[in-house]
């Protein structure tokens, strides 16, 4: 019998493990398009003064916060287009 050895993201996996590590990486996926949507809107000086915040543990609990200035802010939640649960934190 064949032995196959798996690794995801740099990270040994095995059949227990492979479901985990991949939703693992379709959420970092989803992360990462979301910021990317996001900074692409903005100018650098615009993305250098907010902050987004991530949390969740799955697809579905996947949150995210906008913070910073509240018309740098607001642009950036319409990058996404009303497609994501965010929330906006100005100051």
């Amino acid at each position: 019998m064949a032995t196959i050895r798996m690794t995801f993201n740099g990270k040994a996996v095995n059949e227990a493990t492979f479901g985990d590590a991949l939703k693992d990486a379709i959420l970092i996926s989803a992360m990462g398009m979301i910021q990317a949507k996001i900074l692409g809107a903005l100018t650098p000086q615009e993305a250098s003064l907010i902050t987004l915040h991530f949390s969740g543990r799955s697809l579905e609990s996947l949150s995210f916060r906008i913070e910073g200035p509240e018309a740098i802010a607001r642009k950036a939640l319409a990058a996404t287009k009303g497609k994501y649960p965010l929330d906006l934190a100005v100051h």
